[in-house]
C-alpha cells in the first residue's frame, strides 16, 4: 500500500467519525420537531418535516467533515505520534523533489506510518454532550406527547331549508349611474358615468340613479362634511340630484345593517375653472417712450381660456401737467379680437392726437380679461403699460443732469488713454530694453487698476489699500478719487469741493454691501458695469506680467462695455393718480360700527390651528378605545379647511374609516401617512454651548483663586 493511499484511508476514517458526531447531535432536535409536527399538524406534516430535517442534517454533517484535509491529518500525526519526528508533511511531497537527506527522512516516516491506527487520529465521541442533548430531547418529546390534544372540529350540520329561506338578505347595490351636467358656460355636453368615483367640472350638477336588490326602505348619500342627500324611489331606481362645487367624499346609507356598499367611501373630484391667460405681444416693455412723429400707439396681445373668453377691457389713464397741476382722465374701452372662443388675438390702436397727448404727458393702459364663469367670472390683469412723452429739460434739471452724468464720461477718456498707451508701448517694443518694457507695462497696469477701483466704487465694492500714486497725465482725474487707500473708509473726512463729482458719489453714494445690493444702477446697467470690471481685471493682469499684446483685447472689451453703460437709459417711476375707495353716504356719520373689519393682526398662528392634527397623530399610538375624541376633532378640522383641490380628502377618508373600525391597524397606517404632511413644523431650538470638562473647570477655578481681582463678574 502506497503512502498516498494510506493517508487517504486515515483521512476518510476521520471524516466519517466527524460526520457521525454531527448527526448524533442533530438527531435529538429532529426527533422533537417530528413529534411536535405529528402531534399538532398530523402524520403527513411530520413526514415532510422528517425528510427536510434529515436532508439538512446530512448537508451540515458533510460540510463539517469536508473541513478536514491532509494538512490537518499531518498535524494530528505529529501531535499524537512522536515517532513521526514532526516530519509528517514530508509525506505530502514527491521524493524526487527532495534533497537526498530529506528523502532518507521521508522513507523512515513512511515506514513508521504502517504502525498508525485510524482510531488514534479520529475525534473522540463527546459522550457528556450527547447524553445531555438526548435527555433534553426525551423530556421535550414527553411534554409534547402528554399535552392535551386540540379539540376536534365538529362537522357543520346543514341548516334547515326553512331557516335558510327565513334569513334576512341585506340590500346591496346592483347598478349605479351618475348623470353629469356641466355648467352651461363651459359649453360641454352632459354625459353619464357608471362609476360612483368620478371627476367633474366645478359647479356641475350630478344626478344619482341607483338600483338595489332587494329594495331598501330608504336610501341616502351621506357626505363626510356633515350634509346628506335623501334619495327618492323613481321607476325602480333611487334618484337624487345635487350641485358639486368642491371635492367631496360620501357613502351610501340604506338604513339596514352594515354592508359593503355602506362601508365604502366614494370620491368626487372637481376640476376648477382656471383664470384666463394674457400674453403681451407688443409692446414688450412696460415703459415706452414716444417716438418722433408717432401719432398712434399699437397694443397687440393674445388671450386664452380653458372654456371660453368673456369681456376684454382696456382701462386708460391720461396724466397731463406737471408739479401740483397734474390732471388725470380715465376711460374704459371694450376690445374685440379675432379667433376662436378659447383663444383670441387683439389689436388696439390708440389715437394719441384724439386724446390730446402732448409733451410731458403719460398714458397708462391696464388690460383685463374675463371668462364666462358663472356666477362670478375669473379676471386676469396685465401689469400697467406706460407711454411717456418726456418733458423738455429745464435749467434745474440741466444742472442735475450734469452732476449725475458727468462723472462717467471722465472715466471713459481714461480707458481710451490706457488703450493708446498700450498700443504705443507695443509699437516701441523693438527700441526698448526688456527691463524698461516690463516697467512701462507695469505702470500702465497700475493705471488700469486705479481705473478698475473707481468703477468698482459704483458697484459697492470695497476699495483696496496701498494704491500706486496716479500718473502725471491722469492727475486731474485721480485728484478727485476719494476713498482709495483708506481701509477704514472714513466718511467723516473733509467735505468735497464744489464741482468734484466723484467725491460727491463717494461721500453720499458709497455702499459697504456687496455688488448685487447696490441701487445706483438698474440690474441691466449693473451687469454691464460688472462685465467691464472683469475685462479690466484681465487687462490689468496681463499688463502687470509684461504682456501688453495679450492685455489689449481685454482693454477694448472693457471700453465697449463702458460705452453701453454710458448709453443706458434711466428707470422712471409710474405716475398715477390717487385712487381712494368711494364714500358710502348712506353710512357716513351714522355712528354705527356694523360691517367694520377687525384691526387685529391678520397673521394666524399655524401651530395653534393644527393642534387637532398633532393630537390625532399622538393618539394613533394609543389603544383603540381612546382615540374617538381626537379623531372627531380631526374630522371637524379637515371639514373646516378651505380645500379647493381636494388635498385633504385622503386624510378625511382615513379618519372616517378608522372611526367606524377603531381596531383596523392598516387604517391607522394610512391615516399616519395622510397626516404627516399636515403636521406643524417644530421650531428650531438653539443648541446649548458645550459644557467644560472637569479638568477645564478646575483650571479656571484655580485662576480665579489666584487672581480674584481680575475675575470676570
Amino acid at each position: 500500500m502506497s503512502t498516498r493511499v494510506q493517508l487517504a484511508s486515515l483521512l476518510r476514517a476521520a471524516r466519517l467519525r466527524r460526520a457521525l458526531i454531527v448527526l448524533a447531535c442533530a438527531l435529538p432536535a429532529l426527533a422533537v420537531a417530528v413529534a411536535a409536527g405529528w402531534r399538532w399538524l398530523g402524520s403527513d406534516a411530520a413526514s415532510g418535516i422528517l425528510a427536510s430535517l434529515l436532508a439538512a442534517s446530512a448537508l451540515i454533517a458533510i460540510g463539517y467533515a469536508s473541513r478536514l484535509d491532509l494538512p490537518w491529518l499531518c498535524r494530528q500525526l505529529d501531535s499524537k505520534h512522536r515517532s513521526m519526528d514532526d516530519s509528517s508533511t514530508l509525506l505530502l511531497q514527491h521524493p524526487a523533489n527532495l534533497p537526498p537527506l530529506t528523502q532518507l527522512q521521508r522513507a523512515r516516516i513512511a515506514t513508521r506510518l504502517y504502525n498508525v491506527r485510524a482510531a488514534d487520529l479520529c475525534l473522540a465521541w463527546p459522550r457528556t454532550t450527547l447524553l445531555s442533548i438526548w435527555l433534553l430531547a426525551a423530556v421535550a418529546i414527553a411534554a409534547v406527547v402528554l399535552l392535551p390534544a386540540r379539540p376536534t372540529a365538529q362537522p357543520i350540520q346543514p341548516a334547515p331549508v326553512a331557516a335558510a329561506e327565513a334569513a334576512i338578505i341585506l340590500p346591496h347595490l346592483v347598478r349605479a349611474q351618475i348623470d353629469i351636467t356641466p355648467p352651461p358656460y363651459t359649453g360641454l355636453s352632459a354625459y353619464t358615468s357608471d362609476e360612483l368615483d368620478t371627476e367633474v367640472v366645478q359647479g356641475a350638477r350630478l344626478r344619482w340613479r341607483l338600483h338595489f336588490e332587494p329594495e331598501p326602505a330608504q336610501a341616502s348619500l351621506m357626505f363626510l362634511d356633515g350634509s346628506a342627500l335623501e334619495l327618492q324611489p323613481v321607476a325602480g331606481e333611487w334618484q337624487g340630484e345635487r350641485e358639486v362645487s368642491a371635492p367631496a367624499l360620501y357613502r351610501l346609507e340604506t338604513g339596514a345593517a352594515l354592508s359593503e356598499s355602506s362601508s365604502r367611501l366614494y370620491r368626487i373630484q372637481t376640476t376648477p375653472d382656471l383664470a384666463p391667460n394674457l400674453r403681451m405681444i407688443e409692446p414688450t416693455q412696460a415703459l415706452s417712450l414716444r417716438q418722433s412723429g408717432q401719432r398712434t400707439w399699437i397694443l397687440r396681445f393674445e388671450a386664452s381660456d380653458d372654456y371660453g373668453l368673456g369681456r376684454v377691457e382696456a382701462a386708460m389713464t391720461h396724466s397731463q401737467g406737471s408739479g401740483e397741476n397734474v390732471q388725470f382722465s380715465d376711460s374704459v374701452t371694450t376690445l374685440v379680437g379675432s379667433g376662436s372662443a378659447i383663444r383670441r388675438q387683439y389689436r388696439h390702436a390708440i389715437d394719441l392726437d384724439a386724446l390730446g397727448f402732448a409733451e410731458g404727458d403719460d398714458l397708462i393702459v391696464r388690460l383685463s380679461v374675463r371668462d364666462n364663469r358663472q356666477p362670478q367670472a375669473n379676471v386676469s390683469k396685465h401689469p400697467s403699460l406706460i407711454l411717456r412723452w418726456p418733458p423738455p429739460a429745464s435749467a434745474a434739471s440741466d444742472a442735475l443732469e450734469g452732476i449725475v452724468q458727468s462723472t462717467l464720461p471722465a472715466y471713459f477718456r481714461s480707458q481710451r488713454q490706457i488703450i493708446i498707451d498700450t498700443e504705443a508701448l507695443i509699437a516701441e517694443r523693438a527700441q526698448l530694453s526688456k527691463a524698461t518694457f516690463v516697467d512701462r507695462s507695469d505702470a500702465i497696469g497700475v493705471d488700469q487698476r486705479i481705473l478698475r477701483l473707481r468703477y468698482g466704487q459704483f458697484l459697492g465694492e470695497e476699495t483696496e489699500v496701498n494704491e500706486r500714486p496716479p500718473q502725471a497725465d491722469d492727475s486731474n482725474e485721480t485728484a478727485s478719487d476719494p476713498g482709495h487707500g483708506d481701509p477704514d473708509h472714513d466718511h467723516d473726512a473733509e467735505p468735497a469741493q464744489l464741482g468734484d463729482d466723484v467725491a460727491v458719489v463717494a461721500q453720499f453714494g458709497h455702499s459697504h454691501d456687496h455688488a448685487e445690493a447696490t441701487t445706483l444702477f438698474d440690474p441691466a446697467t449693473r451687469a454691464l458695469l460688472k462685465s467691464a470690471l472683469d475685462a479690466m481685471w484681465q487687462s490689468e493682469g496681463m499688463l502687470r506680467q509684461g504682456q501688453p499684446s495679450d492685455a489689449l483685447p481685454h482693454a477694448y472689451r472693457a471700453l465697449a462695455f463702458i460705452k453701453q453703460v454710458q448709453q443706458a437709459s434711466r428707470i422712471y417711476l409710474s405716475r398715477v393718480g390717487l385712487e381712494l375707495p368711494p364714500i358710502d353716504f348712506a353710512r357716513r356719520l351714522g355712528g354705527k360700527p356694523s360691517g367694520q373689519r377687525s384691526r387685529s393682526d391678520p397673521l394666524r398662528n399655524v401651530e395653534r390651528e393644527r393642534i387637532a392634527v398633532a393630537a390625532a397623530w399622538q393618539a394613533l399610538d394609543q389603544p383603540a378605545d381612546s382615540v374617538g375624541n381626537e379623531l372627531a376633532a380631526l374630522s371637524n378640522w379637515i371639514i373646516a379647511q378651505d380645500d379647493p383641490d381636494g388635498a385633504l380628502l385622503d386624510a378625511l377618508a382615513a379618519t372616517a374609516t378608522l372611526r367606524r373600525d377603531p381596531t383596523c391597524s392598516q387604517c391607522r397606517v394610512q391615516l399616519k401617512h395622510a397626516l404627516w404632511p399636515l403636521l406643524p413644523t417644530p421650531p428650531a431650538h438653539a443648541q446649548l454651548r458645550p459644557q467644560l470638562s472637569d479638568s477645564a473647570r478646575a483650571y479656571l477655578d484655580a485662576i480665579e483663586q489666584d487672581h480674584p481681582d481680575e475675575a470676570q463678574p
